[in-house]
């Protein structure tokens, strides 16, 4: 989880930087939107090749160190990649949000991405509940261990709608 904002830090100063300076047909932010989109879709997907998520998992084989450390590989580059074309999207977003709007209607349309970005990341957290529950009944033994790992999802996952609802609240107020 600290990849993320350490990674921010740098690739957002030079996409900004690069971004700031350049022109293309599309506008100056839109293809640095689409590049990102493009580093977080292969990001996602080598996370999803490596044995951590069990959609195309390489774990499926036996079992083995070698295996394993390859899978751990896999999902520390997509992680890495995925991060790259957040902070890419995000910025890109931002800046285009300060270059079309006026002063007014920037924290309009800055809820706006944030509220649909916190709508998107709610429903990956209930399919994610989903997908776990479903495919991965055997991994506790027991279930009372299984009841509480669906419970802290669960959980998690309220705590997190929660906190969508109040984040218009706590801007408006």
């Amino acid at each position: 989880m600290t990849i993320g904002p350490i990674f921010g830090l740098f690739f957002q100063i030079l996409i900004g930087a690069i971004s700031d300076h350049s022109s293309f047909s599309y506008g100056r932010r839109r293809p640095f939107m689409i590049a990102g989109l493009v580093v977080f879709v292969i990001g996602g997907v080598v996370i999803s090749c490596s044995g951590i998520y069990p959609l195309l998992s390489i774990n499926s084989f036996e079992a083995n160190n070698t295996l394993q450390i390859v899978s751990d590989i896999f999902f520390v580059i997509g992680n890495i990649l995925w991060t790259i074309g957040i902070n890419a999207i995000q910025l890109s977003y931002r800046a285009f949000i300060l270059d079309c709007f006026d002063s007014v209607d920037q924290v309009r349309a800055n809820l706006i991405g944030a509220f649909m970005g916190g709508i998107g990341q709610t429903f990956y957290f209930a399919v994610t509940i989903i997908v776990y529950v479903s495919i991965q009944p055997e991994v506790h033994s027991t279930n009372e261990q299984r009841g509480m790992t669906i419970a802290r999802l669960v959980g998690g996952y309220v705590l997190y709608v929660f906190s969508l609802v109040l984040l218009p609240i706590s801007v408006c107020v």
